[in-house]
């Protein structure tokens, strides 16, 4: 997504497009530093609480980031946000997966992931359309808001971690 951006932010800012992508160096650095944190989170909280916190935090960083300033700490933290949320994000989709399902166990974590490939193929043409018609700060708001319109009500709603199942007693077998 962010490459259909760069050349506008390049242009607004005069920075390089090295410092422009530098915000997803940060997400990978957080990635490395934090994911055990995340997965003691989604341990220790569940998978849909933390879900939650991910969607609002996830949602916020994206549209936060259209607020950018030619400042380019500005730029690192909002990037930085983003990669608190980012951390945290393939695993809080699976863990519940892996809990839930011992048959089809693959499908299931497939079928999941294929959300991430879908996104990954339409958030590019998304965010170019909205750029070119719109410009790259609106395309981060509507791309933000898109976010937490359709995964907070379903992470709401219908995730359902391994923590909040009931199982039948083993009396009850």
């Amino acid at each position: 997504l962010l490459g259909v951006m760069i050349v506008p932010i390049e242009r607004e800012f005069g920075w390089s497009r090295a410092e422009i992508s530098s915000g997803t160096l940060i997400v990978s650095v957080m990635g490395i530093l934090f994911a055990p944190a995340a997965g003691y989170a989604i341990d220790r909280l569940g998978a849909r609480k933390v879900g939650l916190a991910v969607v609002a935090i996830m949602s916020c960083a994206i549209m936060l980031l259209s607020t950018t300033t030619d400042n380019l700490w500005h730029w690192w933290m909002s990037w930085s946000l983003y990669g608190i949320a980012g951390t945290a994000t393939a695993t809080v989709w699976l863990a519940p997966i892996s809990g839930k399902f011992h048959k089809g166990r693959g499908l299931a974590i497939a079928v999941v992931l294929a959300g991430a490939g879908m996104a990954a193929a339409v958030l590019p043409m998304t965010g170019n359309y909205l750029t070119v018609n719109e410009g790259w700060r609106h395309a981060y708001l509507v791309i933000g808001a898109m976010f937490a319109i359709t995964a907070f009500p379903l992470t709401y709603f219908y995730w359902r971690g391994t923590e909040e199942q009931t199982f039948p007693d083993k009396g009850d077998a």
